[in-house]
Order: structure tokens, then C-alpha cells, then sequence
């Protein structure tokens, strides 16, 4: 793994070589194992529809963030950069911690939920312009149209407190 920005690709393993995950994809991993459980705590109990409905809304946007980190590490293999990484994988733990405010509805645990989402995928395109390739597979990967909502999201927020107020 590369740790500047300056890399030239090294060349990918063939078909009879095995690619091994490193030790930051499988650390990288289980900060996503430790979301993806915060966020599983919201189907405890009885579930109601709005319940299931944050759930998938929130878990979409973490897996959303971890795929397009794994897809990254796997062609860029080698030069992947590791503090593109690290910062990722910050960036997953405060989504992950804010999940328990977003659910006992803390305005406050959204925001840091959306604008953790919205500077990871930020982060995401600046890697992926920086490798100068196009994944054909899931072009979803480059683009960031998932993410106006979430940015018109942190523009418009309200407390429910002012929007209920007579």
C-alpha cells in the first residue's frame, strides 16, 4: 500500500496468483462489521415500517461507503493509499457512533451521519480521479448523484420542533 500520492501502478496479480487481503482491508472490514451491527440494533424489539425504512436508508449509505473502499483497494491493489483509508475508515466509525442518535431521532446524530457520508464519498471520488480508471462493472463507484440528497439534507435541515410548532 502507498502512502503518498505520487505512486505508478504496479501491475495487477495474474489469474494463477492469489490475492491476499492486507491487514488495512481486513481491519477496514471490521470497522464495517461494527456499523453495519450499530445499525442492525435499529430492528430490535418490534420493528414498525419507519424503523425498517432508517434502517435500509441508513444501511445503504454504509455499505454504499464501504463497497466503493473495497472496490478501490482491489484495483488500485498495491498503491492503494493508506491514509485515503484510514480516513474512510474514520469517516465509517463517526456514521457508525451517530446511529443510535439518528434513531432516537437527535437531529443532531443525522447531520453528523449525513455529512460523514457525504465527505466519504467526497473522498471516494478524489481517490478514484486520482487513479484515472472507470470501473465499467459500477460506474456508481465514480458518480456522486447518491449524494445530493444527503447534501440537501445538511442545507435543509429543521427540528421537528419548529416544523410541528403551531
Amino acid at each position: 500500500m502507498s502512502d503518498d500520492d505520487t505512486t505508478a501502478p504496479t501491475p495487477q496479480p495474474t489469474a494463477e496468483e492469489n490475492r491476499h487481503a492486507s491487514w488495512l482491508e481486513l481491519f477496514f472490514d471490521l470497522v464495517a462489521v461494527a456499523g453495519v451491527a450499530q445499525i442492525a440494533h435499529l430492528l430490535h424489539g418490534v420493528p414498525d415500517v419507519s424503523d425498517l425504512g432508517m434502517y435500509a436508508l441508513l444501511f445503504l449509505a454504509f455499505w454504499t461507503a464501504w463497497i466503493i473502499f473495497t472496490l478501490y483497494a482491489n484495483v488500485a491493489y498495491q498503491n492503494t493509499h493508506v491514509r485515503t483509508v484510514l480516513a474512510a475508515m474514520f469517516g465509517m466509525a463517526v456514521m457508525a457512533a451517530a446511529v443510535a442518535g439518528v434513531h432516537e431521532g437527535d437531529d443532531q446524530h443525522a447531520r453528523v451521519f449525513a455529512l460523514a457520508y457525504v465527505l466519504i464519498r467526497g473522498l471516494a471520488s478524489r481517490a478514484w480521479q486520482h487513479r484515472r480508471q472507470i470501473l465499467v462493472d459500477w460506474p456508481a463507484a465514480q458518480m456522486s448523484l447518491g449524494v445530493i440528497p444527503w447534501i440537501v439534507s445538511l442545507c435543509c435541515w429543521r427540528r421537528s420542533a419548529h416544523i410541528c410548532a403551531p
